[in-house]
């Protein structure tokens, strides 16, 4: 349904019923009859009304004409009715007349049973017995390197061996081994997460769905449609490999479609770096060693069995699946694509990996470098700002690198020879604004300066970064409203690469009763948004030195303030805290042009600033 479409056919019905027959295509929530389904309810329970009643229409057209308008295809203009409401009955007569008519398959009694989707199948249960000689001719070894293989790498002893499966045969299982009937079949290996829980990470479901459907079309049409579903789980890499609980994506859950499932180790080394299609199996490879450990060279051995010397239509595009069926003799006369209505978007970095593998396609094959621009759905950065990122490890330090260390300078290998400027380069100062300014309107800033050249007895210093003190963060808290915190990584035209960290508090709107303040979570995401918009182009469209001067005066919050008072009034927006993360090749031509003249006892200049302690009026 398009709510708003001036076509009433685009625009689509509205369906509420719980009819057996409807309930499956409901589009609304809610009631028949408004105030009064009390009582159509009350007609149902005491047999007065049948639940499934299809009422008659003839000769119920409206007495007048009323539109269309124009207004009736603005969807901001109606929303508490739909303007199509009294035609219904004869603007969608087809819709109804069709009934299921959205459904593919047809029902015919014999396949698919009836109309709720009830199917016809035949099902065997395979358990495996390996003949070992077989086995290792398939994988091109000997018999005495399986073996040992085998016990070496089960610690000595037999466990159950791979490859169960189940066979589903639609339409006359005779017909499967009939050379003269039509075979579409489907191999699916087992994908828990896609299969059962819907994760749209991947295509198992969407092509294990469209090969059942195809099989069921092709028992309709006389010949015979067979699905064969492997337990090779997360590429037959295992369950303990695989499963591990995903984080929280975004700042909140709702914001961001997210992997409706457990999410796998595989898909976690993905989600949080860039998910993109040309490094598919790499994430794989990086964690299990191997891209792949299904080895198809044994499925073979159920078409065997089941008497199948042909596939018209194989329901894969596995190259993989193909090569192992043609390698044991068995023809495919047609390979059948997944159709791209079928491929969930995030699935796109899967599919279009596996293409450039090898997989069948009658569309395009991209490049190496086409692939870099496939991406999937990225867990954000900033998530859980409040709490912390708790139980992530921290990379391991070089103990000799030189650290950004407040009050003293760590020896490292190079300190030798007593000479001060070396000693002092590099050394990060900590001090209060306001000693630099001398105003204590400014104490609660502490500025990190660091040194990156000595001339005498000057220490000429550039911006290293900024905070606030505790206690000045502390008070700014209030339990009656809402804090909203955002963080943005930008780099500024110099190439500073910087992360800013702004806050934000919600405050009372204009003759408010109410005392508390809390904002809707919809609305903090949306302030966040524009916290983050403001930050990014008002960081990236400047130097460092420019940025500078825009911090102290709160040029930032300012702007904060006033793009967000549609969305709730804010007070105390604060770029609280600024580091710097990268800095570009030392170039002493421009830290001179900073500070001028060295030698001169010129100091610096108090940046003034519309800073005054907010007074409370009422606790």
């Amino acid at each position: 349904m398009e709510w708003g479409a001036a076509d009433p056919l685009q625009r689509g019905p509205v369906t509420v019923s719980r009819s057996p027959s409807t309930i499956g295509k409901r589009n609304a929530i809610g009631a028949h009859g408004g105030s009064y389904c009390i009582y159509n309810a009350l007609a149902v329970a005491s047999k007065e009304l049948e639940a499934d009643h299809k009422p008659d229409f003839t000769n119920a057209e409206p007495a007048v004409n009323i539109g269309p308008f124009p207004q009736w295809g603005d969807k901001k203009k109606i929303v508490a009715m739909d303007p199509w409401g009294h035609m219904v009955p004869w603007l969608y007569q087809d819709i109804m007349d069709k009934d299921n008519g959205i459904g593919r398959l047809v029902p015919d009694g014999k396949v698919c049973i009836s109309k709720f989707g009830e199917l016809n199948v035949t099902k065997f249960a395979v358990e495996p017995v390996w003949y070992l000689p077989g086995v290792a001719e398939r994988f091109g070894i000997d018999e005495g390197t399986l073996r040992r293989s085998l016990f070496e790498h089960t610690g000595g002893m037999y466990p159950e061996t791979a490859g169960g499966l189940t066979v589903y045969c639609f339409g006359d299982p005779a017909a499967m081994s009939d050379p003269s009937k039509k075979l579409a079949l489907r191999v699916h290996d087992e994908c828990n997460g896609s299969d059962v829980f819907c994760s749209d990470i991947c295509t198992c479901r969407p092509y294990l769905m469209f090969g059942i459907e195809e099989a069921v079309k092709e028992a309709q049409n006389g010949g015979s449609g067979v699905v064969i579903y492997f337990r090779k789980e997360g590429r037959a890499l295992g369950e303990v490999t695989k499963v591990s609980p995903p984080p929280i994506s975004g700042p909140d859950a709702s914001e961001t479609h997210q992997d409706t499932v457990p999410s796998t180790v595989v898909y976690n080394a993905r989600k949080r770096g860039e998910d993109r299609a040309s490094d598919y199996f790499k994430r794989t490879e990086n964690i299990a060693g191997v891209k792949d450990m299904r080895f198809q060279a044994l499925m073979p051995d159920i078409l065997h069995w089941l008497g199948i010397t042909k596939i018209d239509r194989m329901l894969s595009m596995s190259n993989m699946k193909h090569d192992a069926i043609v390698g044991q003799g068995i023809p495919i006369l047609e390979r059948v694509e997944l159709p791209e209505s079928w491929i969930p978007a995030d699935s796109r970095v899967e599919m279009d990996a596996k293409i450039n593998a090898g997989y069948f396609t009658t569309g395009h094959r991209m490049t190496e470098e086409e692939l870099k621009a496939v991406q999937g759905r990225i867990w954000e950065e900033n998530k859980r700002l409040s709490k912390g990122k708790k139980g992530l490890k921290k990379k391991a330090q070089d103990p000799f690198a030189r650290k950004d260390c407040v009050g003293k300078t760590l020896v490292n290998r190079t300190t030798g020879l007593k000479n001060a400027n070396d000693a002092l380069k590099g050394r990060i100062f900590e001090v209060s604004l306001a000693d630099l300014q001398k105003d204590e309107d400014h104490a609660f800033r502490k500025v990190k300066l660091r040194v990156d050249e000595v001339q005498g007895k000057n220490c000429l210093t550039n911006f290293h970064g900024l905070d606030f003190t505790s206690d000045k963060l502390r008070s700014l808290v209030r339990k009656w409203q809402t804090l909203i915190e955002a963080n943005v990584t930008v780099m500024t035209t110099d190439h500073y690469l910087l992360r800013l960290f702004a806050i934000a508090f919600t405050k009372r709107r204009p003759n408010q009763i109410k005392k508390t303040t809390y904002a809707a979570s919809s609305q903090i995401r949306a302030i966040r948004r524009k916290m983050t918009e403001i930050i990014q182009r008002e960081a990236s469209s400047c130097t460092l030195t420019q940025l500078t001067s825009k911090l102290i005066p709160e040029v930032i919050g300012r702007e904060i303030e006033k793009a967000t008072q549609g969305i709730y009034p804010l007070q105390n927006v604060h770029i609280r805290k600024v580091k710097l993360l990268k800095a570009p090749k030392f170039d002493l031509g421009a830290l001179m042009t900073l500070h001028g003249e060295s030698s001169t006892d010129e100091q610096g200049q108090k940046v003034e600033r519309e800073f005054r302690e907010q007074v409370l009026e009422n606790v």
